[in-house]
């Protein structure tokens, strides 16, 4: 399946990302979450911002924080002023995003996943899978 994704999705772009594990696991709630969290866009915006653009605030920036009261008060132009409250909390919700949903989707393999049958079951080994 990963293979087949690969050739429909860029995973470089958070957008794409979003958008394959909603196909993914058929847009199921509990696992899209993580990915919708607000905060874990800011981390993305921050993270473009300094890998794509040396730190430096622009408008694409200021559109994806506007909800960050201290981030959308940046002028364009001048340097996001990190610090090392502002990295902690944004390496905790990466963190936390991460965990859930790897959590999530650990859950949703569980339920899905064919499992061998205990050996207590009779069967022709033919039948030695089950849902």
């Amino acid at each position: 399946m990963g293979d087949a994704m690969a050739y429909k999705f860029h995973f470089s772009n958070f957008d794409d990302l979003k958008r394959a594990y909603s196909v993914i696991f058929d847009s199921e709630d509990a696992i899209t979450a993580p990915l919708n969290d607000h905060d874990l866009w800011v981390v993305n915006a921050v993270r473009n911002v300094l890998v794509h653009r040396g730190g430096i605030v622009d408008k694409p920036f200021l559109q994806k924080v506007k909800k960050r009261a201290e981030l959308a008060a940046l002028d364009e132009g001048v340097e996001i002023p990190l610090n090392g409250e502002m990295t902690k909390q944004m390496t905790d919700t990466a963190i936390r995003c991460s965990v859930e949903l790897l959590s999530q989707v650990d859950q949703w393999l569980e339920r899905t996943t064919i499992r061998p049958r205990s050996n207590d079951d009779q069967g022709t080994p033919l039948d030695s899978c089950q849902l």
